[in-house]
Protein backbone atom coordinates (compact mmCIF):
# COMPACT_ATOMS: atom_id res chain seq x y z
CA UNK A 1 0.00 0.00 0.00
CA UNK A 2 1.22 3.75 -0.75
CA UNK A 3 0.30 5.35 2.65
CA UNK A 4 0.81 9.09 1.67
CA UNK A 5 0.68 11.45 4.47
CA UNK A 6 -0.90 15.32 3.96
CA UNK A 7 0.69 17.55 6.14
CA UNK A 8 -1.02 20.72 6.63
CA UNK A 9 -0.80 23.80 9.00
CA UNK A 10 -3.73 25.64 10.26
CA UNK A 11 -2.75 28.81 12.16
CA UNK A 12 -6.61 31.07 11.93
CA UNK A 13 -7.30 28.49 8.62
CA UNK A 14 -9.67 26.04 10.47
CA UNK A 15 -13.01 27.15 8.68
CA UNK A 16 -11.37 27.21 5.41
CA UNK A 17 -9.68 23.60 6.04
CA UNK A 18 -12.99 21.98 6.14
CA UNK A 19 -13.01 22.58 2.34
CA UNK A 20 -9.61 20.49 2.26
CA UNK A 21 -10.79 17.82 4.48
CA UNK A 22 -13.92 16.75 2.88
CA UNK A 23 -12.30 17.26 -0.55
CA UNK A 24 -9.55 14.06 1.06
CA UNK A 25 -12.63 12.30 2.41
CA UNK A 26 -14.40 12.03 -0.68
CA UNK A 27 -11.09 10.86 -2.86
CA UNK A 28 -12.15 7.47 -5.15
CA UNK A 29 -10.10 4.38 -5.35
CA UNK A 30 -10.09 2.82 -8.92
CA UNK A 31 -10.23 -1.03 -8.79
CA UNK A 32 -6.59 -2.50 -8.31
CA UNK A 33 -5.81 1.39 -6.47
CA UNK A 34 -4.24 0.24 -2.78
CA UNK A 35 -3.24 3.79 -2.11
CA UNK A 36 -4.13 6.03 1.70
CA UNK A 37 -4.41 9.80 2.48
CA UNK A 38 -3.85 10.29 6.24
CA UNK A 39 -4.16 13.87 7.45
CA UNK A 40 -2.23 15.54 9.53
CA UNK A 41 -3.27 19.35 10.57
CA UNK A 42 -1.19 21.37 13.01
CA UNK A 43 -2.91 23.91 15.15
CA UNK A 44 -1.55 26.06 17.57
CA UNK A 45 -1.97 24.51 21.27
CA UNK A 46 -4.55 26.78 23.53
CA UNK A 47 -4.87 29.53 20.69
CA UNK A 48 -6.72 27.42 18.38
CA UNK A 49 -9.46 24.62 18.44
CA UNK A 50 -10.27 22.13 15.90
CA UNK A 51 -12.96 23.55 13.64
CA UNK A 52 -16.51 21.15 13.63
CA UNK A 53 -15.00 18.65 11.52
CA UNK A 54 -16.56 15.22 12.44
CA UNK A 55 -12.92 13.62 12.21
CA UNK A 56 -11.27 14.92 14.70
CA UNK A 57 -8.26 12.54 15.34
CA UNK A 58 -6.53 14.34 11.97
CA UNK A 59 -6.06 17.43 14.12
CA UNK A 60 -2.00 17.74 16.60
CA UNK A 61 -1.90 20.19 18.26
CA UNK A 62 1.70 21.82 18.88
CA UNK A 63 3.25 25.25 20.73
CA UNK A 64 3.46 28.65 20.43
CA UNK A 65 6.71 28.88 19.20
CA UNK A 66 6.83 25.89 16.93
CA UNK A 67 3.82 26.91 15.11
CA UNK A 68 5.34 30.87 14.02
CA UNK A 69 8.21 29.09 12.15
CA UNK A 70 6.47 26.79 9.49
CA UNK A 71 9.42 24.41 9.13
CA UNK A 72 9.36 23.78 12.74
CA UNK A 73 6.30 22.26 12.68
CA UNK A 74 6.65 20.54 9.49
CA UNK A 75 9.81 18.23 11.36
CA UNK A 76 7.09 17.45 13.61
CA UNK A 77 5.30 15.48 10.94
CA UNK A 78 7.84 14.16 9.50
CA UNK A 79 8.40 12.19 13.06
CA UNK A 80 4.47 11.54 13.17
CA UNK A 81 4.66 9.93 9.56
CA UNK A 82 7.82 8.06 10.55
CA UNK A 83 6.17 6.42 13.17
CA UNK A 84 2.84 5.70 11.08
CA UNK A 85 4.95 3.82 8.93
CA UNK A 86 4.19 6.31 5.67
CA UNK A 87 6.53 6.09 2.47
CA UNK A 88 5.54 9.89 1.22
CA UNK A 89 4.64 13.12 2.55
CA UNK A 90 2.56 15.88 1.15
CA UNK A 91 3.41 19.25 2.64
CA UNK A 92 0.19 21.28 1.74
CA UNK A 93 -1.32 24.27 2.22
CA UNK A 94 -4.70 23.83 4.54
CA UNK A 95 -6.86 25.57 1.82
CA UNK A 96 -6.32 23.36 -1.31
CA UNK A 97 -9.13 21.45 -2.33
CA UNK A 98 -8.66 18.31 -4.67
CA UNK A 99 -10.80 16.68 -7.23
CA UNK A 100 -11.84 13.42 -6.70
CA UNK A 101 -9.35 11.75 -8.25
CA UNK A 102 -6.43 13.32 -7.35
CA UNK A 103 -4.87 11.25 -4.82
CA UNK A 104 -5.26 8.36 -7.17
CA UNK A 105 -3.27 9.84 -10.28
CA UNK A 106 -0.34 11.01 -7.58
CA UNK A 107 -0.20 7.16 -6.36
CA UNK A 108 -0.19 5.62 -9.65
CA UNK A 109 2.79 7.30 -10.22
CA UNK A 110 4.63 7.25 -6.87
CA UNK A 111 4.19 3.72 -7.56
CA UNK A 112 5.82 3.80 -10.89
CA UNK A 113 8.35 5.67 -12.20
CA UNK A 114 8.42 7.98 -9.34
CA UNK A 115 8.72 5.10 -6.18
CA UNK A 116 12.70 5.53 -5.80
CA UNK A 117 12.85 9.27 -6.73
CA UNK A 118 15.01 11.32 -4.36
CA UNK A 119 13.68 14.84 -5.79
CA UNK A 120 11.03 17.18 -4.54
CA UNK A 121 7.87 16.23 -6.82
CA UNK A 122 4.94 19.11 -7.43
CA UNK A 123 2.51 19.45 -9.93
CA UNK A 124 2.58 21.60 -12.99
CA UNK A 125 0.95 25.31 -12.06
CA UNK A 126 -1.84 24.94 -13.49
CA UNK A 127 -4.65 24.70 -10.47
CA UNK A 128 -6.77 27.93 -9.91
CA UNK A 129 -7.07 30.64 -7.26
CA UNK A 130 -10.63 31.88 -6.15
CA UNK A 131 -11.69 35.28 -5.05
CA UNK A 132 -11.25 36.27 -1.70
CA UNK A 133 -13.83 35.81 0.06
CA UNK A 134 -15.51 33.43 -1.85
CA UNK A 135 -15.30 30.40 -0.11
CA UNK A 136 -16.64 31.81 3.09
CA UNK A 137 -19.70 32.65 1.15
CA UNK A 138 -20.37 29.63 -1.06
CA UNK A 139 -19.73 27.78 2.58
CA UNK A 140 -22.43 29.51 4.65
CA UNK A 141 -25.40 29.55 1.65
CA UNK A 142 -24.24 25.42 1.76
CA UNK A 143 -24.25 23.73 4.67
CA UNK A 144 -25.48 23.85 8.14
CA UNK A 145 -24.48 24.80 11.29
CA UNK A 146 -23.45 21.51 12.49
CA UNK A 147 -20.77 19.89 11.62
CA UNK A 148 -18.96 21.13 8.43
CA UNK A 149 -19.00 18.63 6.51
CA UNK A 150 -18.80 20.08 2.71
CA UNK A 151 -20.81 17.24 0.24
CA UNK A 152 -19.00 17.55 -3.34
CA UNK A 153 -16.58 19.82 -1.94
CA UNK A 154 -14.60 20.26 -5.25
CA UNK A 155 -17.15 21.23 -7.58
CA UNK A 156 -18.59 23.39 -5.02
CA UNK A 157 -14.93 24.83 -5.11
CA UNK A 158 -15.48 25.37 -8.57
CA UNK A 159 -18.41 27.32 -8.53
CA UNK A 160 -16.01 30.10 -6.75
CA UNK A 161 -15.47 32.83 -9.00
CA UNK A 162 -11.50 32.79 -10.61
CA UNK A 163 -9.09 34.90 -9.85
CA UNK A 164 -7.21 36.35 -12.76
CA UNK A 165 -3.80 35.82 -11.59
CA UNK A 166 -0.64 34.13 -13.76
CA UNK A 167 0.27 30.74 -12.01
CA UNK A 168 3.96 31.06 -12.19
CA UNK A 169 5.97 27.97 -12.82
CA UNK A 170 7.76 27.66 -9.62
CA UNK A 171 8.05 24.95 -6.61
CA UNK A 172 6.16 26.33 -3.84
CA UNK A 173 5.49 25.34 -0.52
CA UNK A 174 1.73 24.52 -1.12
CA UNK A 175 2.44 21.53 -2.90
CA UNK A 176 5.55 19.59 -1.78
CA UNK A 177 5.39 15.50 -1.88
CA UNK A 178 8.59 13.54 -1.06
CA UNK A 179 9.94 10.44 0.04
CA UNK A 180 10.42 9.76 3.52
CA UNK A 181 13.51 7.91 2.80
CA UNK A 182 14.97 11.05 0.51
CA UNK A 183 14.30 13.29 3.51
CA UNK A 184 16.07 10.80 5.64
CA UNK A 185 19.45 10.44 3.33
CA UNK A 186 19.34 13.85 1.69
CA UNK A 187 18.42 16.42 4.37
CA UNK A 188 19.10 14.68 7.57
CA UNK A 189 15.66 13.44 8.49
CA UNK A 190 14.40 16.97 9.37
CA UNK A 191 12.61 19.66 7.21
CA UNK A 192 14.38 22.76 9.13
CA UNK A 193 17.37 22.89 11.02
CA UNK A 194 17.15 25.19 13.89
CA UNK A 195 17.96 29.15 12.98
CA UNK A 196 21.44 29.46 12.19
CA UNK A 197 23.50 33.08 12.02
CA UNK A 198 22.57 32.84 7.61
CA UNK A 199 19.23 34.56 8.07
CA UNK A 200 18.49 33.32 4.66
CA UNK A 201 18.20 30.04 5.69
CA UNK A 202 15.87 30.89 8.83
CA UNK A 203 12.33 30.95 8.98
CA UNK A 204 10.68 34.33 9.75
CA UNK A 205 7.97 34.43 13.18
CA UNK A 206 5.29 34.14 11.67
CA UNK A 207 3.34 36.29 14.48
CA UNK A 208 5.64 38.78 14.73
CA UNK A 209 6.91 39.38 11.37
CA UNK A 210 5.42 39.00 8.11
CA UNK A 211 6.25 34.91 7.49
CA UNK A 212 9.03 34.26 5.24
CA UNK A 213 9.22 30.40 5.06
CA UNK A 214 12.71 30.54 3.95
CA UNK A 215 13.21 26.50 4.86
CA UNK A 216 10.87 25.85 1.73
CA UNK A 217 13.49 26.76 -0.21
CA UNK A 218 16.39 25.20 1.45
CA UNK A 219 14.87 21.76 1.66
CA UNK A 220 14.52 21.80 -2.03
CA UNK A 221 18.00 22.31 -2.57
CA UNK A 222 18.90 19.83 -0.04
CA UNK A 223 16.66 16.96 -2.96
CA UNK A 224 17.63 16.27 -5.80
CA UNK A 225 15.83 19.02 -7.77
CA UNK A 226 12.51 19.51 -8.37
CA UNK A 227 10.14 16.82 -10.36
CA UNK A 228 7.05 18.58 -12.07
CA UNK A 229 4.22 16.11 -12.96
CA UNK A 230 1.06 16.23 -14.52
CA UNK A 231 -1.81 16.23 -12.08
CA UNK A 232 -5.25 16.91 -12.10
CA UNK A 233 -6.13 21.00 -11.16
CA UNK A 234 -6.84 21.35 -7.84
CA UNK A 235 -8.38 24.91 -6.28
CA UNK A 236 -6.40 27.07 -3.89
CA UNK A 237 -8.99 29.32 -1.82
CA UNK A 238 -7.44 33.01 -1.81
CA UNK A 239 -7.61 34.93 1.29
CA UNK A 240 -6.24 38.27 2.66
CA UNK A 241 -2.34 38.22 3.33
CA UNK A 242 -0.26 39.37 5.68
CA UNK A 243 2.59 40.27 2.86
CA UNK A 244 0.10 42.41 1.48
CA UNK A 245 -1.30 43.47 4.14
CA UNK A 246 1.70 44.42 5.29
CA UNK A 247 1.09 43.26 9.14
CA UNK A 248 -0.04 40.17 10.50
CA UNK A 249 -3.30 39.36 10.25
CA UNK A 250 -4.76 37.22 13.73
CA UNK A 251 -7.91 36.66 12.24
CA UNK A 252 -9.94 33.43 11.00
CA UNK A 253 -9.78 33.39 7.32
Amino acid sequence: MTRIWHASICANYEMRHCWQASSIDQQVHPKGSDFEVVQDVAYVRGLAHPWRYPDQSIWYPTDYEVMARRGEVRNEQIERARAAGAGWLFFGDADNVYPPDYFASLAALLEGRLAKTFACVTSIPHFWHTEVGAAENLMWSSVGKGELYIQNAYERARMCKKMRKRIKRRAAGNCQIVRLEAIDERCDGVYYHKPTKDRYHNDRHMFKALMRANSDVVFRQNLEGVDWIDLPDFIHLQHRRDQEERRHLEEQR
